[in-house]
């Protein structure tokens, strides 16, 4: 150990050691260090998120068929295959059961919504359904 002088004690009292000197020793850290949050991602991350994203959209699309395939892949809790959704999920550290259920919740407020609209064209007759298409474009051109 050795000992310094402090300009308010004088000199004596107050010894350190130098590994403490280490720790008071401060690096710069640029802004791009200190915050490690990647903006760019690897072609195989890209590829991932696309698949992710286009079975989002099939799933809460209106095409029945592409939506079907999309439930049947958001489903399946496989893990064997590398573009499962358990894997996908894990590779942007997504919960895959926690988002599964936002999208089946969301799915069944779109089935829901579709399902009152379709009632709702359906109680409408064709010609009444003109007929109001007709007035409502009415005062809108008429502003322009």
């Amino acid at each position: 150990m050795e000992k310094f002088e402090n300009k308010w004690m004088g000199t004596g009292g107050i010894q350190r050691d130098s590994w403490v000197d280490g720790l008071l020793v401060t690096d710069s850290v640029m802004p791009s260090q200190f915050n490690q949050r990647r903006t760019t991602r690897s072609g195989e991350e890209r590829l991932l998120f696309a698949v992710l994203k286009d079975a989002i959209t099939d799933f809460l699309g209106d095409q029945p068929q592409a939506s079907k395939e999309a439930a049947r892949w958001l489903r399946h809790r496989g893990c064997r295959h590398p573009f499962t959704f358990e894997n996908i999920c894990d590779v942007f550290g997504i919960d895959s059961g926690w988002f599964r259920q936002g999208l089946l919740r969301q799915r069944a407020l779109l089935d829901q919504e579709r399902s009152m609209l379709a009632a709702a064209a359906a109680s409408i007759e064709p010609a009444e359904y003109l007929q109001m298409k007709e007035v409502s474009a009415g005062p809108i051109d008429a502003q322009f």
